[in-house]
């Protein structure tokens, strides 16, 4: 039989002293472990079995792509409406931008003050995707400026 080392705090090893001939460690751990990793293993398993169920991952995989193709484009118009009446430099500096100026990188943290009045008329919406849209409107802002940026 293999050994293992278990480590415990010194205040919870004091009152395991206390109870040491009415507790057989080693049995009890046994138990607690083959509880857990029977646990573990039918989870998994219960899982696996149901994602996998009518083809749930492909259904999904492929609402997932239609919300995100949707998304997108909404973001690419309003990127491209919102350079009619932007000023130069603000043009410039997104039209220069990273995806990653636009994306928080924690998802409590506020988005640009550019994209705040798409949120807010958005994120209601039951299928809402603002890393979608966000690369619909950087992409769309982009092009604007491509095609501006050497006629000027």
């Amino acid at each position: 039989m293999a050994k293992v080392t278990v480590y415990v705090p010194d205040q919870l090893y004091e009152r395991f002293e206390r109870y040491r001939t009415k507790i057989h460690l080693s049995a009890l751990l046994q138990e607690v472990l083959t509880n857990e990793l029977n646990l573990l293993e039918s989870t998994s398993g219960v899982v696996g079995a149901l994602i996998d169920k009518k083809g749930m991952l492909t259904r999904l995989k492929r609402e997932k792509a239609q919300v995100e193709k949707a998304w997108f484009g909404r973001g690419l118009k309003e990127g491209i409406a919102w350079t009619r009446d932007a000023h130069y430099s603000e043009i410039r500096l997104w039209g220069e931008a990273h995806l990653s100026d636009l994306i928080p990188p924690r998802a409590n943290d506020r988005v640009p003050g550019v994209m705040e009045p798409y949120v807010q008329e958005y994120y209601t919406a039951e299928d809402w995707d603002y890393e979608a849209f966000a690369r619909g409107w950087l992409a769309g802002v982009k092009q604007a400026w491509k095609l501006v940026r050497e006629r000027i």
